[in-house]
């Protein structure tokens, strides 16, 4: 399995981004990245936090710069949702440089 991107545009963001998804630590949210932004995600929800400021951000920039606050797309949840639970408890990596290992997605989980 590798990194796995996703096209978003939310909040008050001008243009749609690229976004990887980070591996999965298990429980309702994820994290996202792009080049100028960090994004929050809650997966059952669909509440989301996109920092305020462009540059490479991180979970640091969103937590003491601000965020502005976003509720997802229906159809781009339930694809982050599907690829999880596709890819549910597997291991990942690229080219033998990085490994990663993603938990089962909170809804398979008792």
């Amino acid at each position: 399995m590798q990194f796995k991107s996703f096209n978003l545009k939310v909040a008050n963001m001008r243009a749609e981004q690229e976004f990887t998804l980070y591996p999965y630590a298990g429980g309702e949210i994820v994290h996202l990245q792009s080049d100028k932004r960090w994004i929050e995600l809650n997966l059952k929800s669909g509440e989301g936090k996109v920092s305020k400021q462009n540059g490479h951000q991180t979970s640091w920039h969103l937590r003491f710069h601000g965020f502005h606050s976003f509720q997802i797309e229906t159809t781009k949840l339930e694809e982050i949702n599907n690829f999880l639970i596709k890819n549910n408890g597997q291991d990942g990596g690229v080219k033998g440089i990085v490994s990663f290992s993603n938990e089962n997605h909170y809804s398979t989980v008792n």
